[in-house]
């Protein structure tokens, strides 16, 4: 009760990875532009650890076939 978890695999990539990736799959001919790098340095690492912890959850899928299973839905 009250409690928040990040809903990841575990594995970390920074964000612009995964936008490279999902493009690739959606829609290869789109171009996205990137602003400058933040400063200060802020990180997006999800941790997965208190999720497997308290509920034995595990991702069972990459996020490249999770994006592929609902390219159909679109």
């Amino acid at each position: 009760d009250g409690e928040i978890y990040n809903v990841a695999n575990g594995a970390y990539r920074p964000l612009r990875k995964y936008t490279e990736e999902l493009r690739k799959i959606v829609s290869p001919e789109m171009v996205i532009s990137y602003g400058k790098d933040p400063d200060p340095f802020i990180s997006l690492q999800p941790s997965v650890e208190k999720i497997y912890e308290h509920t034995s959850w595990k991702a069972k899928r990459s996020f490249k076939d999770s994006v592929k299973g609902y390219e159909g839905m679109m």
